[in-house]
């Protein structure tokens, strides 16, 4: 009877020792460190961020619990990104592939960035560094304003908070920097999830083209204009892309590629709305200086045939006005009193009739 209890008792130990010894190897045959996990189609996220959403625990570095039970990751509070998809490589290397729902631009509303998708979702409101910055040097003029001078020269501007004084930030922050202002879309306000609502939904699709193409041409613009009968402009810096509607965008965008580095520094509207296949030169109007708060001169249009650019502020035609002032018409005048006519006057007394008579 022991002897039939020490077997069994030294066959359970046996099982327990092979499956602790099939646990370990599918737990460390399979591991897959950080560094051997790909990432593919990440734009806004790093591949460290999307490595941290997939692999977050010691299963999930585990390339046959990934493959078969966790092969679809959907993250649905995180903002910019659908979902990350795990392809099986080996039993030490994965390929996260992911599915990344980035903005395409955002609404400024009052001091806050609302960042929406493609499918007009606002993901995520942030503050707008740049208004922001203004309040508080608005701020600080008011408060040195109010101080005296000898008080004013005791102001000390406090040091920057070092790393033990303010606490790391550990949440995901996706890239942001090439996502442009969009003007004219609505002038409500929405909060983070909800939809923003607009007359023509198709505009997110035209939209979603745009960010594509930008992205292509590496030409990301400050802004996008929409107007309100759905035409669109692009902004870069002080020049303005006038593309009309989205007909033949594509070709649209690769001219202004080509143009745009030749408006370095300048100030007009490349016209771009009338673009058709048969179109040559491109029309570039440049925008003059105010002489005075009551009067500005007309916006002066200029043709543009990509590398030869023709600027007629640096060639004034004022060569070939005719001034009156500087050509006076006084040398054609007839001045009786400088030609007068008494030389031609007959005089009886100087020719006397006696000698004929």
């Amino acid at each position: 009877m022991r002897r039939s209890t020490k077997k069994k008792l030294i066959t359970a130990v046996i099982v327990l020792a092979a499956l602790f010894a099939a646990a370990s190897y599918f737990l460390y045959s399979f591991y897959v460190p950080d560094e051997q996990a790909e990432v593919q189609g990440n734009i806004r996220y790093t591949d460290a961020e999307i490595r941290r959403m997939a692999m977050h625990g010691f299963l999930e570095h585990n390339s046959l619990y990934l493959r078969f039970f966790h092969n679809k990751i959907t993250l649905p509070d995180e903002p910019f990104i659908d979902s990350i998809e795990v392809e099986y490589l080996a039993p030490d290397r994965v390929r996260l592939h992911a599915n990344e729902e980035y903005p395409v631009g955002y609404l400024l509303r009052d001091g806050w960035r609302n960042y929406f998708t493609v499918s007009g979702i606002v993901t995520e409101s942030l503050e707008d560094e740049a208004q922001k910055k203004e309040e508080e040097r608005e701020k600080r003029k008011t408060t040195e304003a109010a101080l005296t001078p000898e008080a004013a020269e005791t102001v000390l501007t406090p040091e920057p908070a070092g790393p033990d004084e303010t606490s790391s930030d550990t949440a995901f922050r996706p890239a942001l920097t090439n996502v442009p202002l969009v003007s004219g879309l609505t002038e409500e306000s929405y909060a983070v999830g909800e939809q923003i609502l607009t007359e023509d939904m198709t505009v997110y699709q035209t939209l979603q083209t745009l960010d594509k193409l930008v992205n292509k041409l590496d030409i990301f613009p400050d802004e996008i204009v929409i107007d309100p009968d759905g035409t669109m402009a692009l902004r870069y810096e002080e020049v303005l892309v006038d593309l009309g509607t989205d007909r033949m965008l594509d070709e649209k965008m690769s001219r202004a590629a080509a143009i745009l580095p030749q408006l370095e520094g300048m100030k007009g509207t490349l016209h771009l709305e009338n673009f058709s296949s048969g179109t040559i030169n491109i029309v570039f109007s440049a925008w003059q200086e105010e002489e005075s708060e009551e009067t500005a001169e007309e916006n002066t249009e200029e043709t543009v045939e990509e590398e030869y650019f023709y600027d007629e502020s640096a060639y004034p035609q004022e060569e070939y006005y005719y001034d009156e002032n500087a050509y006076p018409q006084e040398e054609y005048y007839y001045d009786e009193n400088a030609y007068p006519q008494e030389e031609y006057y007959y005089d009886e007394s100087a020719y006397q009739q006696e000698e004929y008579y």
